[in-house]
């Protein structure tokens, strides 16, 4: 089969040309409109795999010429445009090309993985992420587009069933993650990207017991930069399930009671007043200041003085 990859990015055209001609094909790659018009009504494609949003000429252009042009091939349209039905509309054209057996085979093993019924009514894994994917809202970053795609890419892997009869995937999240970032790695995604991606992945468990997280860890989770990106996957990963918004609707309000104050405030102390106190230099300064942070957080020190009292009493020096 001779493919024509049609993209203006020319980071995501190797990685898309790598893993093709990887599996055998035969692959060319033009990136702007014009180039691909005169490649398409010149030469002879199995397939062409084609970018919207080209320079000099848009790809709906493209295809409209060539079909005007009389040339029938089949055409997979690749696209970052955020309509929500384009998106699942995207996944499906992979999956009815024969395309994702290439891309993500990994993805091919959610089909019929089914899930326990009273948490997952809507059906197998499959179902469940082609789901989430038409909740999401229309504007995304990538990392949690393909948080969607990947956070149950292991549930196949990882599938058993207990002495009670019920299906359960423990250990997904981690073995998720760690195929993530392989997954990610071969498509030749950025650092940024993959590292997001994978922390959403690794996390998404996590949710489940944020009501009983003490407020210092709680606290530090939601400080964190892609904390909100976590949040989106975990509301469509409910809807696209059994529906229940407790955990998303608790971290929201915890999100309005911690907008008035820094989430992470100002250290009570610093390593200088530690040593200062004469504690020895070293990685228990560290240990020691995120042990007083702790406390910071939970509520239970909220001044220097407070601090250096718990200290003379919790770690005395020497």
């Amino acid at each position: 089969m001779r493919i024509l990859v049609v993209e203006d990015n020319r980071t995501l055209a190797a990685g898309l040309v790598a893993v093709l001609r990887g599996d055998g094909f035969a692959v060319d790659v033009v990136h702007d409109g014009p180039s691909a018009l005169a490649a398409l009504t010149a030469e002879a494609f199995d397939l062409v795999v084609l970018d919207l949003s080209l320079p000099k000429m848009d790809g709906l252009d493209v295809l409209r010429e060539v079909r005007a042009a009389g040339v029938q091939t089949c055409v997979l349209i690749l696209t970052a445009r955020g309509a929500l039905d384009e998106r699942v509309r995207g996944l499906d054209l992979l999956d009815e090309s024969g395309l994702l057996t290439h891309i993500l085979p990994e993805m091919e093993a959610l089909k019929g993985c089914d899930q326990p019924p009273q948490f997952h009514p809507e059906g197998d894994v499959w179902v469940h992420t082609r789901l989430m994917l038409s909740l999401l809202p229309e504007v995304v970053s990538a990392p949690l587009v393909l948080s969607v795609l990947l956070h149950d890419i292991a549930k196949p892997a990882t599938r058993t069933i207990d002495e009670t009869g019920r299906i359960r995937f423990n250990g997904h999240d981690e073995l998720g993650a760690k195929m993530t970032g392989e997954i990610l790695r071969r498509l030749k995604f950025s650092n940024d990207i993959i590292d997001a991606t994978v922390e959403a992945v690794l996390l998404h468990m996590k949710f489940m017991h944020v009501q009983d997280m003490r407020p210092a860890k709680l606290k530090r989770w939601m400080a964190h930069p892609t904390f909100d990106d976590q949040m989106a996957l975990h509301r469509v990963d409910c809807l696209g399930c059994h529906g229940m918004l407790d955990n998303y609707e608790f971290l929201q309000a915890k999100q309005l009671e911690f907008a008035t104050v820094p989430v992470i405030p100002p250290p009570l102390l610093t390593g200088h007043d530690l040593l200062k106190l004469g504690y020895p230099p070293g990685r228990e300064i560290g240990r020691l200041l995120t042990l007083v942070q702790d406390q910071q957080l939970d509520g239970a020190l909220t001044s220097p003085e407070e601090a250096f009292a718990w200290l003379a009493r919790e770690a005395p020096i020497g």
